[in-house]
Formats: structure tokens, sequence, C-alpha cells
């Protein structure tokens, strides 16, 4: 039995549930008192998108993570000392601005991915990581060069196919493969779809090793592109590239003569053998080297086991390829990268190989640690806290986030679930925005289609369920426990956005899944 449309009303069961929230919010948040207690000798954090102490940020870094770290904010509210605000996982991108944020803070996260993406595996499991991490990350050409980034304007790789992706036939449907760089597009109905920026067909295409997927495989490990659209990859695995053996730290360009940018901005077109190798493992070895850093240990850092991470170098600047690339004759531009056993740290091909400099400060130590990303010291003196992907940014606004200490609201086993807001101009009111919907059918949890409402075209969540004031604290923040109200007999969404009222800020949606046993357990598979 197939299940109900996606916009059916629910029970007055369910709006009773939604009701229950909005008295425990009103009672909590009816105060302008601070959250928690700042970290120990710290200075109130800037809010997210503003200039801190009078000094402007010029560039913004945006990481992922290998593992899962804490951040140097634990994360506190009124009456909790941290939350999942200060812990980071390998599906959520962060930000810091290095030299004026004491802490970075959570751009994207996991909440926003299952609000978008849904259950991407037919596992019946609406709260987990889309694609196991996401292994690449990068700004889509197309995308505005000013004004706050949208989910659409980023450009992502995952470690495993997700959605419909079939490896065994280089298929992108509804999803992914590992070896494929995608987007969320905005369409005219407000939804989102998945989208190729560049397929890994194309990628083996240039690299000259044919599209027979039962012998050409490749899985993007770290991705940039230029200005003028070309495009740098890092791979998980040693390649051949046009007759090239590249070791897993190397680096190549598809250079923009060789594709074709469809409206959209994607790559539709890609000559074959066209790639390039713009650096390999001796070069970043002498690089990693020259850089002179140690583990917390004392011992040296000798060599990257992968690099896992590319961005280009915001201070300018050539390098000369290994192999000449036709659009670039004076050279490829200086990149910034990191990689497996650098931890939590960033370097540059400059000057021979050294740390990384943005906002004037260095993106690591002497010694591995994580404090100048904004992350917590003691947890970050170590390999493990390795980096994912990276991309420097110009500094733009910044949306206020919706965070989740468990998506996934089981009325047997975790009846209750907590709502946590970020990112908001201090002590201001914001709007919460519900949205109630019975599960969407097998097949168009994958689509990527939020649902849409009116405002705004970055508004995905209409209000219709309920819409209710709040106040968040002295740090834009507000901390809220939503429970369960009576018997409810089916599983459903609550999906949720945020908007601060004065500014019109909309906050990124999140989506809990509210389960009352199990109802998608054994459902069939589409056709």
């Amino acid at each position: 039995m197939s299940s109900p449309p996606r916009h059916q009303p629910l029970s007055a069961l369910v709006l009773a549930l939604l009701g229950a929230l909005s008295g425990v919010a009103q009672a909590q948040w009816n105060s302008p008192q601070l959250s928690g207690e700042l970290l120990s000798g710290e200075q109130e954090l800037p809010p997210r998108g503003a200039q801190g102490q009078g000094a402007s940020i010029e560039h913004l870094l945006h990481f992922v993570v290998e593992n899962e770290v804490a951040l140097a904010d634990p994360g506190a509210t009124l009456g909790v000392g941290g939350s999942v605000l200060g812990r980071l996982t390998d599906m959520e991108v962060a930000v810091v601005a290095p030299g004026l944020m004491l802490s970075a803070r959570k751009q994207q996260n996991l909440a926003e991915w299952n609000a978008l993406i849904g259950d991407d595996d037919w596992d019946g499991d609406f709260w987990e990581h889309i694609g196991g991490e996401i292994d690449a990350l990068g700004r889509a050409p197309s995308a505005p060069s000013s004004g706050a980034l949208q989910t659409e304007d980023w450009i992502f790789s995952t470690e495993h196919p997700w959605g419909l992706a079939t490896p065994f036939s280089l298929i992108d449907a509804y999803g992914a493969l590992d070896g494929s760089l995608f987007r969320l597009r905005r369409k005219a109905d407000g939804s989102l779809r998945t989208e190729r920026f560049l397929s890994e067909k194309m990628i083996l295409r240039s690299l000259g090793q044919g599209t027979d997927a039962a012998t050409a495989d490749v899985d993007v490990d770290a991705f940039a592109v230029d200005a003028a659209g070309n495009v740098f990859l890092s791979f998980r695995s040693t390649e051949w590239v046009n007759g090239r053996l590249v070791a897993d730290d190397g680096v190549v360009c598809l250079p923009i003569y060789c594709m074709h940018y469809d409206d959209s901005g994607n790559v539709d077109l890609i000559e074959d053998d066209c790639a390039r190798v713009v650096f390999d493992k001796p070069q970043v070895d002498t690089w990693v080297q020259h850089a002179a850093l140690n583990n917390a240990d004392g011992s040296p850092i000798k060599i990257l086991e992968d690099l896992t991470g590319l961005s280009l170098d915001p201070q300018g600047g050539v390098l000369e390829p290994l192999d000449p690339i036709p659009g670039l004759p004076d050279g490829a531009p200086h990149m910034l990268f990191t990689g497996t056993r650098l931890g939590p740290m960033v370097l540059s091909t400059r000057d021979g190989g050294r740390l990384a400099q943005l906002n004037g400060k260095s993106l690591g130590a002497s010694q591995i640690s994580g404090v100048a990303l904004g992350l917590d010291a003691a947890s970050t003196q170590t390999s493990a806290a390795d980096l994912a992907a990276i991309h420097v940014e110009t500094a733009r606004p910044s949306v206020p986030v919706i965070d989740l200490e468990e998506g996934q609201l089981h009325f047997l086993y975790n009846p209750q679930a907590e709502l946590l807001l970020d990112g908001f101009a201090p002590n201001s009111w914001v709007w919460l925005l519900f949205d109630a919907h019975l599960p969407p059918s097998y097949g168009e949890a994958w689509k990527a289609q939020p649902y849409a409402g009116p405002g705004s075209s970055q508004r995905l969540v209409s209000g219709q369920g309920l819409q209710f004031p709040l106040q968040v604290d002295a740090r834009g923040r507000a901390r809220i426990v939503m429970p369960p109200a009576g018997e409810v007999h089916h599983s459903f969404w609550v999906m949720i956005q945020a908007l601060e009222l004065g500014s019109a800020r909309l906050s990124r949606p999140a989506a809990v899944w509210c389960d009352h046993g199990g109802a998608l357990a054994g459902a069939p598979l589409p056709d």
C-alpha cells in the first residue's frame, strides 16, 4: 500500500503536538537572559557574518572534518553548558574567520541535509549521513559573487554513492556517485533537485580511462574551481591520468578549453584525454617537509597519506605545473591543501610549502592543533582530527541555523527532541515556522524536494502547521524541547524554519522525523 500524498492534512493529535511545543517554547524563552556561561577567559563571539571588534573579515574558511570533533565554543544555551552546536560531524560544514572568530560555527548541518534529502538509502532511517561523509566542497562558478551563500550555491562530492546512483552503470539518478560532483538546484516550483555539476563518467573520459564501469572507477576526494571555470581535482586512490600514474595526493586540472558549461552552470560536455597533471606526491611531500610541522609528541610530519582538501590560495600567484595547461600559460594558481596526517591544519604551495594564512593568521601551528580553525584544543591535537574538505571564500553574510540533538523522534524510546537555534542577531525576535506532513512515498524522498512555501526564494516552510514568536539570547541562540502530545497513529515529518524579525533573514531548514514505531519497516522499494 502506497504512502499518502505529501501534503495530506494530519490529525488533530499531530497538531496538538505542535501546540504543546508552542506552549513550552514561549514559557522558556520570553526572557533575554544570556544562555549559559562563556568559555573561560573568552569574549563574546561575533555573530555570524558580522565584523569583529572593528576589524573587517576578509576571508572565511569553510571546512569539513574526517571524524567528529568539538568546537572551541561548546554550544552553551540557557541551562545547558554544551549542545550539538558545539559538535561537528563529517557531514556538516563549519565556517571560521581566522583571527576574528574564537570558535568555528556550523554553516550547514545534518538537520538541513535530512530536510532536503530525507532517507537516501531506503532503510527507513530518516536521520543519517548522506553518502557517508562530504569528501569535497566548493562554490559553484555560477553562484552569486556577493550575498549569503545558500545551499544551492555549493558543490559537493560524497564518500559513497547515494540515492539511486548506480556505480555498475555510472549513472547518477536522484543522488550521486562518489566520483561525481553534485549540487542541489532550486526549480521554478521552489523545490530542490539533485544536479550533476561534473559527472564521474566525464571525469573518467578526461583521464583517458574510458567509461566501461566494469574496469573504470574514480572517487573525487578534493575539488576547486577558478573564476575562469578550470576545475582542479584530487582522488582517493592512485589513478592513471592519460598514461601517467598519479598518486592520491596529486592534483589534476580539467582546463576550461576542453569543457562546456550549460546555462545552469554545470559541465555538460568534456573532451576525452584532456586532464593535465598539476603536481604529484613528490612535490606535496616536499611542501609538507618544508613547512616543518610536528605531531603532538614532537615527531615531524613528513608526508601526507592522502590529499583530502583543496582550495585556491587567495594571496594569488602561480606555480609551475608538471604538464602545461592550455589557457594557463603562466602556470597553475597557488593552492591551499590539507590531508591525512596533517590534522586540522592547512598548508599553501607558496614559498616552497608553508602554513596557509587567512586574514593575516596561520591556519595551524608548529604542532598539530585545531585552535587556529576555532576547534577545541584538547580534542584536535591528533591526526584523528584531519580535515576532509576545505573552501576559502571572501567575507559574506551568513545564514542562521536550526540544529537538532536527535532528528528522529521515536515516540516509544525518545519521546522528545531538542531544537537549537544559532546565528541570529543578539536578543532578536524570530518567528518559528512549522509544517507537518505524512511521509512521502518511496522514491520521493531522494529527489531533494523540500516543501516549498510562499515568500522569499529561500523559504521552504510555509508555517501552515504552526507559527509562534521566540526571543533568542545574547548570543543569538535558543533551545527548545519538543514534546509529544497524546497518542499518534502515523509517522510524520515536522519541517522547521525560522524568520528573524526586522532583518527578514531566514534560517536554514531542519526536519524532525516523528516515528510512531517503524511505519516504513518492510515497505517495498520503488520499481
